[in-house]
């Protein structure tokens, strides 16, 4: 994680109140929106701006399947999503950058998995 290192305590704190508000029960878009804030300061620290911007583009280009993910979901998946959250705050706050990867990993393989049972979606 090319960022990790470069977190700052500041970083680590607005990560750790993102998922504090996340896990105040919002409605869907207000997750969205902290969601997405939550993910990119991850990679706040990354000094590589081709990355940066190749991130947020990805992030931006996949908000329709979150957002399906979200609508769609039992809502007892949000207690998944707060649990690999907290993980891989837990990673960072650690600078395991091993463990931020795979914690990561699964969350993303996880949202894609639940995406795959629904009825007409293609994701490639």
């Amino acid at each position: 994680m090319e960022s990790l290192a470069n977190l700052t305590a500041d970083d680590l704190n607005e990560i750790a109140a993102l998922q504090s508000r996340i896990e105040a029960d919002v409605d869907v878009d207000t997750f969205l929106e902290l969601d997405r804030e939550f993910h990119l300061r991850t990679y706040a620290g990354c000094r590589v701006g081709q990355i940066n911007s190749m991130v947020t583009r990805l992030w931006n280009s996949t908000q329709y399947y979150r957002r399906l993910f979200m609508t769609a979901s039992d809502p007892s998946r949000m207690l998944i999503v707060n649990a690999e959250h907290r993980l891989l705050i837990d990673a960072i706050s650690r600078r395991d950058a091993v463990d931020a990867e795979r914690y990561l990993a699964g969350h993303i393989r996880r949202t894609r998995i639940e995406l795959e049972k629904l009825p007409d979606l293609a994701l490639g």
